[in-house]
């Protein structure tokens, strides 16, 4: 089962999209299927935030009409997006903010 599967099975079953960001794909829906990699985001200053801006831009379409976001990514992925579509006026959860990546795959995997 591929890291997107899992965090989307997760995600609650109101009208919350899940919001699965890859460091190699960038935004990937829900329902794609991907094969395993071991990739970092590895940007800084302005790389990380054009990526930011380039994933909200991808984004922002695809949550017409919707009032909440459930995101499963680190801190280094969702940094640049919280804050915008919050102005957008959407509640922004992140479940597993405070775990670490390796607590965040360890907890996906004891709850699949």
């Amino acid at each position: 089962m591929t890291a997107p599967k899992k965090r989307s099975d997760l995600a609650p079953k109101e009208k919350a999209r899940p919001v699965v960001l890859s460091s190699l794909y960038g935004l990937v829906a829900p329902e794609t299927v991907i094969e395993p990699y071991d990739h970092t985001l590895t940007l800084s200053g302005w790389g990380i935030v054009s990526f930011g801006r380039q994933e909200l831009a991808k984004l922002l379409p695809k949550l017409a009409g919707q009032h909440r976001v459930v995101m499963f990514a680190g801190q280094r992925y969702r940094e640049f997006l919280i804050e915008p579509l919050q102005r957008r006026g959407l509640r922004v959860e992140v479940p597993m903010q405070h775990l670490t990546r390796g607590k965040q795959l360890a907890w996906l995997s004891e709850h699949r």
